[in-house]
């Protein structure tokens, strides 16, 4: 018999992106390119341990942080529930968190890097029709603000069921396989 994996729990997300192995590196740098538009050269995972013994924990961390090349930090969670208005607030809070926590007391703002948040939801936002939802601080005219800290990237995962009417998995990018891995899963 056959085991199909769930790529969306959160802990199996986790152990396969954070081991630190050159397939988990290759995976996270192709999901982190994907997500954000960006072109990697090198990454760190900063938060590799994982302790099987606290998953009944309230407090694990499944979530996985990396910093790249050019020392912006990137925090990747996988979220199973769909959209709600606490989940967004929560979102909002943990990123402005990753930037507060960059300085200690009187140090210089100067030293801020930007922050990007990859949120991988098992939902779609109804006012868009992508499989990447991404948000950062812009004016009225849609002009991204100088030295924007944030980005928030949402892959929306129910999407890619909807791409694969309109093309076939053999034309996915590399990225667009990976999604659908995490949404529909694999059989062995």
């Amino acid at each position: 018999m056959k085991t199909k994996i769930d790529y969306k729990n959160d802990f199996a997300f986790r152990y396969i992106l954070g081991s630190n192995t050159p397939d988990s590196i290759y995976l996270l740098t192709i999901l982190i390119e994907g997500a954000l538009n960006i072109k990697l050269k090198e990454l760190h995972i900063l938060n590799p341990e994982l302790i099987p013994s606290q998953l009944d924990d309230k407090d694990m961390i499944l979530d996985l942080r990396v910093k790249t090349d050019q020392n912006e930090e990137i925090d990747i969670e996988m979220q199973n529930s769909c959209f709600s208005e606490t989940l967004r607030k929560r979102f909002q809070l943990y990123g402005a968190k990753l930037l507060s926590e960059q300085l200690k007391a009187g140090e210089p703002y100067c030293k801020l890097h930007h922050v990007s948040q990859i949120i991988f939801i098992d939902g779609m936002n109804k006012k868009t029709d992508e499989l990447v939802d991404t948000y950062e601080s812009r004016n009225k005219k849609g002009i991204r603000e100088k030295e924007s800290l944030l980005t928030r990237a949402y892959v929306q995962l129910p999407y890619i069921n909807e791409m694969i009417k309109q093309k076939k998995i053999e034309e996915f990018n590399d990225f667009e396989l990976a999604v659908y891995a995490f949404k529909n899963g694999f059989d062995d």
